[in-house]
């Protein structure tokens, strides 16, 4: 059962992230092994624990100015560069669509390649704003010593690709990423435990509480908006999810973090 899960791990973490962690088994990207959905909050959980003991160990060694701008260019570059940039891209390409006046649900298809070319001005401004806004989020974080909501973001918005990793692949009419049968609630209790552990142990019980509701309310959103779609979801849907639940996580957490 251990190898069982230390293979869906590697699966979800070699997915999602350009460099591979030491000591996870090898496999193979095109089968998906069947606990990969229990898995995703905790490999969120994975990422953001490293930023934050990456930042935690740079200010008590160099300092708190040192911390927070390696939690800044962390957040605004490291973490999407390691993704490939394609949550970044499909929001960025979402934004741009519902600026045009398409439906939040139109604006979710992916399938057409977005030409950057073409675009006005304040258009091909809208990555580097939402870099800066995304920037901002994280500073302030560092500032309030809430660094640890990017443990509490990527868990989130790993927890809501799970429950969305339900619907069926637009392509198989099956379920995008299928589990074993009595399974199909345990990524909610993985993402749980693991909030409860940050949060008691960082002093922010309340920011994984506030984590998980919304969490459970951007997946709800989601369902509603593919209801629309016949319950049909991609792979690029689903990150772009994940990047929408992380950018409202982050917001959520700079406004906790400020009172």
């Amino acid at each position: 059962m251990k190898q069982k899960y230390l293979n869906a791990f590697s699966w979800v973490w070699n997915y999602f992230f350009r460099f591979k962690l030491p000591g996870l088994p090898a496999v193979d990207p095109r089968y998906i092994p069947p606990f990969a959905r229990v898995i995703f909050p905790l490999v969120g959980t994975a990422a953001g624990a490293m930023v934050y003991f990456a930042c935690l160990l740079i200010r008590y060694v160099i300092g708190n100015t040192a911390a927070i701008l390696f939690f800044v260019f962390t957040g605004v570059f490291l973490l999407d560069m390691l993704r490939k940039f394609r949550g970044f891209k499909l929001f960025c390409t979402w934004c741009n669509r519902r600026f045009h006046g398409s439906s939040p649900e139109d604006a979710l298809d992916f399938t057409q390649p977005e030409s950057w070319k073409e675009k006005d001005l304040p258009e091909q401004l809208l990555p580097f704003t939402i870099y800066i806004f995304r920037g901002v989020l994280f500073g302030l974080l560092a500032w309030h010593h809430a660094a640890v909501w990017s443990v509490f973001a990527l868990t989130g918005s790993f927890l809501v690709m799970a429950e969305l990793a339900s619907l069926r692949d637009e392509r198989t009419w099956n379920e995008l990423i299928p589990v074993p049968e009595g399974f199909a609630m345990y990524h909610w209790f993985a993402a749980g435990l693991a909030l409860l552990v940050f949060g008691v142990f960082t002093g922010h019980p309340g920011g994984a509480v506030a984590t998980f509701l919304i969490a459970w309310g951007m997946t709800k959103y989601g369902r509603y908006l593919h209801e629309r779609l016949d319950d049909l979801i991609t792979i690029k849907q689903l990150e772009y999810w994940g990047y929408f639940t992380e950018m409202c996580l982050l917001l959520a957490g700079a406004l906790l973090a400020g009172h």
